[in-house]
């Protein structure tokens, strides 16, 4: 059987605007499940932009992650399990005005 990793349902990528401090932020969050939909607690989640690691986080006991603060743009988002070939998912665009779903 092919084991594979898939991020449920879609990738949602929400930003916000940091009047505080006086810049723009965002963060892309989502979860992490296998082939049967079992969450995959622990897999390393990692943001990219050109090629440059950006942040990053292990999921929770549910397979949940958040990675923030990000800066707007377009990112490559790596999952890695333990088991499971790494996915990769180009063309996250990150932006300051809303709230963005990719599937």
């Amino acid at each position: 059987m092919n084991r594979i990793i898939r991020i449920v349902a879609m990738l949602l990528v929400i930003t916000n605007f940091a009047v505080a401090q006086g810049n723009n932020s965002g963060e892309i969050y989502g979860r992490i499940t296998d082939e049967k939909g079992e969450s995959l607690d622990a897999a390393s989640v990692s943001a990219y932009q050109g090629g440059v690691l950006k942040g990053g986080k292990r999921s929770d006991l549910n397979g949940n992650y958040i990675i923030k603060p990000l800066a707007p743009g377009t990112y490559t988002v790596k999952v890695t399990f333990l088991g499971y070939p790494t996915q990769e998912i180009q063309g996250i665009v990150v932006r300051s005005e809303g709230v963005q779903r990719l599937t």
